[in-house]
């Protein structure tokens, strides 16, 4: 090993997460700073080292002073591959993380970290930075283009939608206003020429629309990425709502609301790919989450999977106490039952006096195959969530932002296995 990356490997080491000793089918990050939340945010990158695993970003936007700061590392050890902090004090930088396709054609997909609170022009403009999945190089930065708009307050990777041979890639604005509302915007952008392709609005007042962002892949069969973008309403007279839309002319394929004002309709997305069964459906469902839906307790949370080809409500799942925010965070993960269909975690970060909970469902049926606890009252463990596969097999990695055994409100990302619990 030469003497600089000797160096680097050891300025890396001080900044990484630690790694916790623990069972078999287990691995935890914690944060080593107090404020940090550690695992407010996580992606996975996929294999970027080749050695068979996956490697997640971890996001701590509170870390230096909210400057923020995002760590790349293995998923079943506490080698550290590459560190990113935010520039200025306030930046909230790994507030947002996504993984995107390979864009520099080095056979590396690339990360993409949000900034919403950065200043490039006046205060939360927003700001977000393409960084090289490889070495982590900085490849490309863009900017919000008013105060207030908080671009970068959501991003997500997408398939190649303008057929060009390089994925494409979204980022939400959700305060973009107009009229003194935050109305929201979202756009896509071109992997190979970072120009915008399309751009996209909310309906009207506090829509907050481009809170959240989702690729969902060709869902109408027309080869090309389609999109899904949440306006969550949380201020607003209206309840939250998904739109839908296609990657060859940006058109509406569809659009999902609510229930009942607030309710945070679109808090989460996830695509699933199809879960029907063979011959019902041909195209794919999404899972969205609303996690101040209030159907059998206040802030109970709620998660539907709805049928992108005819938007019917596939099955509905409900929080099971006040205020447990079930479905402020959803992962598809690896088929578990064997039914052919992915199965899906869902989050509820305020459950059990705020030590929080994951239950793993199975996509098909919304059934429950086994539930995942956080440790101690007000960790919030099930903030975030991220399907991984380690070399082990497949794998949840579990945000608990608000984690203290070391450091008050540090944070901390558990790695746990699926296979061996899902027996």
């Amino acid at each position: 090993m030469s003497p600089s990356l000797a160096l680097a490997l050891s300025w890396l080491s001080t900044l990484a997460p630690q790694s916790i000793a623990s069972p078999a089918d287990r691995f935890v990050f914690e944060s080593t700073e107090p404020g940090g939340f550690l695992g407010s945010a996580l992606a996975n990158l996929g294999d970027v080292d080749g050695d068979g695993c996956d490697e997640l970003a971890l996001g701590a936007f509170g870390a230096e002073r909210a400057r923020g700061r995002v760590q790349v590392v293995r998923a079943r050890d506490d080698a550290p591959l590459a560190c990113f902090a935010g520039r200025a004090a306030g930046e909230l930088a790994g507030l947002a993380l996504a993984r995107v396709g390979d864009l520099d054609g080095d056979g590396v997909p690339e990360l993409l970290v949000g900034a919403p609170g950065a200043e490039p022009n006046g205060a939360a403009s927003g700001s977000v930075r393409l960084h090289s999945g490889r070495d982590g190089a900085l490849l490309r930065e863009f900017a919000g283009e008013a105060p207030t708009d908080e671009f970068g307050a959501s991003v997500a990777g997408a398939d190649d939608v303008d057929r060009d041979g390089t994925p494409d890639f979204l980022v939400g604005a959700p305060g973009v206003s107009r009229k003194g509302y935050a109305i929201g915007r979202a756009a896509i952008y071109s992997g190979k020429t970072f120009e915008i392709l399309r751009l996209w609005g909310g309906e009207s007042g506090e829509d907050r629309f481009g809170s959240v962002v989702a690729g969902l892949g060709d869902v109408d069969r027309d080869g090309h990425g389609d999109v899904a973008i949440a306006a969550l309403q949380v201020l607003g007279p209206r309840p939250g709502y998904v739109r839908v839309y296609s990657g060859i002319d940006g058109l509406l394929i569809g659009r999902y609301g609510g229930k009942e004002p607030g309710d945070a309709f679109g808090t989460a997305l996830a695509s699933v790919g199809d879960v029907d069964a063979p011959g019902v459906d041909p195209g794919g469902e999404l899972a969205v989450g609303a996690y101040l839906a209030s159907t059998d307790f206040p802030g109970a949370g709620q998660v539907q999977m709805i049928s992108i080809a005819d938007g019917k409500v596939r099955w509905r799942l409900d929080g099971d106490a006040p205020g447990a925010q079930f479905g402020a965070a959803l992962a598809a993960v690896a088929d578990l039952d064997g039914d052919g269909a992915r199965e899906l975690a869902i989050g509820a970060p305020q459950s059990g006096r705020g030590a929080g909970e994951v239950r793993i469902v199975s996509g098909r049926t919304g059934a429950t195959l086994f539930m995942l606890r956080g440790e101690r009252p007000f960790e919030r463990f099930g903030a975030a969530l991220a399907g991984v596969a380690t070399c082990g097999g497949p794998a949840l990695a579990v945000g608990a932002p608000e984690h203290g055994s070391r450091h008050a409100l540090g944070g901390r990302v558990y790695v746990l296995d699926l296979a061996q619990r899902a027996r």
